[in-house]
């Protein structure tokens, strides 16, 4: 078990429930703001956009004042299912761990998005953004938070080269400086090409262990490599493992408690359990099958009771009890109201009562069983500003507001 996790979570428990106490107390309390962000990736050119939303605590999305924003950038576009590779990815928004900076990915223009995020949620782009990424096809982002000797962030930007209106490209790693205030640097050789074809999928950050687990999605084989990522931005290959089905990795996500990856294996319909070591070395723990067509994107809650995948071939989201790690039991493949034809990423939200879900061009709030985890829809579905592309990446965010009267 890696204590550094515990803490972590025991600290949002904590921030919880100092939040839950002052908003039962009797005079002025301070209510939250909860959040949830998307990106169109619209293919338009300029038009690629951030949609920002308010929760007010019972599934119902308010946008934001001034949303959705722009991000000076175009979208990658895509197809709604995920056999082009072009959507293969997660992770394509992220937020500090601070809650004050938000980044998300330019696919066709080749750009990284920095915005700060004020006090009610909204956003206002960083000077100089978008920062260009140093290669093809930005898909997907991984953030170290104050990981740097001097108190900077590192961001890993992963070129998938997979955007087939572009040539020229090379699929692969970059890491990059960013300051406190968002502004995004180049780190000078901390850039790692790939093999052509790879089709680059996630970069996900273990900060405690200084470790970086990338997904290598169309490699020959589909691996899921483990990375020591130094605080200069330098990293090396500590370990690789391919598909146990013989066929594609993706959707990768950590226990939030034990050191246990979990991804899924779309040609099979399955979910791998990989555990690691302190120096992440990986080693398959387990393969699970899994109820939904073509299992893509997964998502944990806090607890790590409960584990959610997003099935893209027949528009459901799996429910997994996880409260034994390394064997998962499925225990609902809940469909999504209008019988959408596909589930693209999925987020619990940071209150636990919630998961997000994208449809293509709309967003799901479903509610979570504070029993069992398991999945209903009451809240109505929300229309994204994605008329010519597949919406793409989820972040979430609960930020205090201001002083209430009770």
């Amino acid at each position: 078990m890696t204590s550094s996790r515990i803490t972590r979570w025991s600290g949002a428990v904590l921030c919880a429930a100092i939040a839950i106490f002052l908003l039962g107390s009797v005079g002025t309390g301070y209510a939250q703001l909860n959040l949830v962000y998307v990106t169109s990736n619209r293919s338009t050119a300029g038009m690629n956009s951030v949609a920002a939303f308010s929760n007010d605590g019972s599934g119902n999305l308010t946008p934001l004042a001034g949303s959705p924003y722009l991000t000076g950038g175009t979208g990658a576009g895509g197809s709604t299912a995920p056999t082009s590779g072009v959507l293969d990815a997660d992770q394509q928004v992220v937020i500090n761990s601070a809650g004050t900076l938000l980044l998300a990915v330019n696919g066709h223009s080749n750009t990284v998005a920095s915005f700060i995020i004020n006090s009610d949620g909204t956003l206002t782009p960083v000077a100089g953004s978008p920062f260009p990424s140093s290669g093809k096809d930005p898909a997907a982002l991984g953030l170290f938070n104050n990981y740097m000797t001097n108190g900077d962030s590192l961001l890993t930007v992963v070129d998938k080269d997979a955007d087939t209106t572009q040539t020229g490209g090379r699929p692969g790693y970059v890491n990059y400086r960013m300051t406190s205030g968002g502004v995004l640097s180049p780190i000078a050789g901390a850039l790692y090409a790939m093999p052509v074809g790879s089709n680059l999928s996630q970069a996900l950050p273990d900060r405690a262990l200084g470790l970086e687990f990338t997904d290598e999605f169309k490699a020959t084989p589909s691996t899921i490599t483990a990375r020591a990522v130094l605080p200069n931005g330098r990293m090396g290959v500590i370990s690789s493992v391919p598909a146990p089905d013989g066929g594609a990795l993706l959707g990768e996500v950590l226990h939030p408690t034990q050191n246990i990856l979990y991804a899924t294996l779309p040609a099979s319909n399955g979910l791998a359990v990989f555990t690691f070591d302190s120096t992440g070395h990986l080693t398959l723990a387990n393969t699970v099958a899994n109820a939904g067509n073509t299992i893509c994107w997964l998502a944990t809650n806090a607890a790590g009771t409960y584990l959610y995948s997003g099935n893209n071939g027949n528009g459901t989201v799996s429910v997994f009890d996880i409260s034994d790690p390394t064997n998962p039991v499925e225990v609902q493949d809940f469909q999504l109201s209008g019988k959408s034809p596909h589930t693209l990423n999925v987020r619990v939200d940071p209150t636990g009562q919630f998961l997000y879900a994208l449809d293509v061009t709309h967003l799901h709030v479903l509610n979570i069983s504070s029993l069992d985890g398991t999945l209903s829809e009451t809240a109505p579905v929300v229309a994204l500003p994605t008329p010519s592309a597949a919406a793409l990446g989820i972040a979430t965010l609960e930020l205090p507001a201001a002083a209430v009267k009770q």
